[in-house]
């Protein structure tokens, strides 16, 4: 979904009522990827050579000679922080008048996703 389909006239996200330089949570993917790059454009300019910091993060962990627990350990970590993440934002979904029983679904369900890959991931015991 385009950009400029999502934002609205004043660079809010269609369907809030925060103004330009409130945050509001978005309630799709395609509203994520709107404002991230809305966000991006404003605050902070493009990385260099097409790379952000996610990126970079990978190309280094690939440099590493890691074991694979160590790897386990490593995607664990990301995996609980993006839990907690939601966790948080469900959280605060449920405190703002605001929000819509749809988006406090899609996070959920997205962090219970989380939960269930953790816990499998948990599971696996590697030598």
């Amino acid at each position: 979904m385009p950009a400029q389909d999502v934002l609205g006239g004043n660079g809010a996200l269609r369907g809030s009522t925060a103004g330009p330089d409130q945050r509001s949570i978005p309630s799709t993917p395609g509203e994520l990827v709107a404002m991230q790059r809305l966000l991006a454009s404003q605050d902070q300019p493009p990385p260099q050579d097409g790379e952000g910091r996610v990126a970079q993060t990978l190309a280094l962990l690939l440099t590493q000679d890691l074991q694979p627990w160590e790897c386990q350990q490593i995607a664990l970590a990301l995996l609980q922080q993006l839990e907690g993440y939601h966790k948080a934002v469900v959280d605060e979904l449920h405190d703002t008048p605001q929000s819509t029983a749809a988006q406090v679904a899609c996070w959920a369900i997205d962090g219970d996703r989380l939960m269930h890959c953790r816990r499998l991931l948990e599971s696996i015991t590697l030598i």
